[in-house]
């Protein structure tokens, strides 16, 4: 195949001159589309520098490769225009995809022309093995109808050898206050670790898919797998402890699971490989082009990082807040970040108010729903058992649009990730 590493060194040079065009090749490309090995390894350094949240520019990078002479490096600013980098980018995956498919070609013929005979069906399964491994590591939102075949072979993989190491609201009373999640709005739901923020965010993902609502779930905080494991438990009423341990399930524990099927029909896509804002934007404008978008929610806010440098974290955060609003309008989707409290409301016994939202005052301020769940028995009764269900206080603490500072008495059936009212 003829190659000429010109296009690979042009994404190169936009990288390390332009942020947008940092973000968009990041975001198209993996460092072993790169055939030329000096362009992949800086491809493969600007990914972790943007990981960390900072900038990716000649100093950065060579601050990490300084075995590249930066003379060298500065070279590549040479090839390219930034506002181009999306034609480069399609050329240089183009290129990826066809050297790959020219791998795949010789290994099947290699099966097929193998001195030891093997049943079709088995060459043919090989094959198609290799034909799906060709740019299999792509980063990409994973739909969960994908991603359930190889959670029920974790599940029972980890049967056998045991567990030796994851619209509408859709609960009445909250729908009612709030008129549900609105095209535009940023809603924030907050609360203190372990109270079930996550597990309501997934409820609502859940019932916005049953009524044929596309969801995009960015998650921080877990990896696919173990969203998946919530939202089985809370769809089967499995207990998470025995989705955890299967060596443990009995019969009637399997054909329960089962039901867990009728996910894989969710247009529920799980993104967990993302880490700024910035990364979040340019996908969410992506994916609205290509088409309906009815929910995004982000896992949870103050994990996420902004591309730059800032004077304080709390600067950071502010700047996330605001990206976040201002995508929900821009692109006219309800955006739901779930964000953690401080320990104040803790510390002094009374309920959460806007100000205990963590790293930032610009939440309160650019949501236009804030939602914060307290529970009322933690810390008391340290010697009586909590309660079961918990019950669990869901404060509007803040509503652009109609009554605030008004609450709802929830019951959460933690053990299977459940709110009901």
């Amino acid at each position: 195949m003829s190659y000429d590493n010109t296009t690979e060194r042009a994404v190169i040079g936009c990288l390390l001159v332009s942020k947008e065009a940092c973000l968009y090749s990041l975001d198209a490309l993996k460092p072993t589309d790169f055939l030329d090995a000096q362009c992949s390894l800086i491809f493969k350094t600007a990914v972790e520098i943007v990981k960390k949240g900072d900038d990716v520019d000649l100093i950065t990078v060579h601050s990490i490769l300084n075995g590249i002479n930066i003379g060298v490096m500065a070279k590549y600013t040479d090839y390219g225009l930034p506002s181009a980098v999306g034609l480069y980018c399609r050329k240089v995956k183009d290129d990826s995809i066809r050297f790959q498919l020219l791998n795949a070609g010789k290994k099947i013929a290699g099966i097929a022309n193998a001195e030891v005979s093997q049943p079709a069906e088995d060459m043919k399964a090989a094959a198609m093995a290799i034909i799906k491994d060709v740019d299999s590591d792509t980063q990409k939102a994973s739909l969960i109808g994908d991603l359930m075949p190889g959670y029920f072979q974790s599940v029972n993989d980890r049967a056998k050898i045991g567990n030796k190491t994851g619209g509408l609201y859709g609960i009445r009373e909250l729908d009612n206050i709030t008129g549900g999640l609105r095209p535009g709005e940023f809603t924030v739901i907050a609360a203190r670790p372990s109270i079930g923020k996550t597990a309501i965010a997934l409820q609502i993902a859940l019932y916005s898919c049953k009524n044929s609502r596309r969801v995009m779930l960015f998650s921080l905080e877990m990896n696919a797998e173990q969203i998946i494991q919530r939202m089985v438990s809370s769809e089967t009423g499995l207990h998470i402890a025995k989705l955890r341990n299967p060596e443990h399930m009995k019969d009637a524990d399997w054909f329960t699971l089962a039901n867990a099927n009728k996910l894989c029909g969710m247009q529920l896509e799980i993104i967990d490989d993302i880490y700024t804002v910035e990364h979040i934007n340019l996908r969410m404008r992506k994916e609205v082009q290509k088409g309906r978008v009815d929910l995004v929610i982000v896992d949870y806010l103050q994990l996420l990082k902004s591309a730059g440098k800032h004077s304080s974290r709390y600067e950071e955060v502010s700047n996330i807040s605001r990206q976040l609003k201002i995508m929900s309008q821009g692109l006219k989707i309800p955006v739901l970040a779930l964000a953690q409290l401080n320990r104040a409301n803790e510390k002094e016994d009374r309920l959460p108010v806007l100000s205990d939202l963590r790293d930032s005052g610009s939440i309160e301020q650019d949501a236009d729903i804030v939602i914060m769940l307290h529970n009322p028995d933690l810390g008391k009764n340290a010697s009586q058992p909590p309660p079961s269900p918990a019950r669990i206080e869901a404060l509007v603490r803040k509503n652009r649009h109609g009554e605030g500072n008004v609450g709802v008495l929830l019951k959460y059936y933690k053990g299977t990730q459940m709110f009901t009212d």
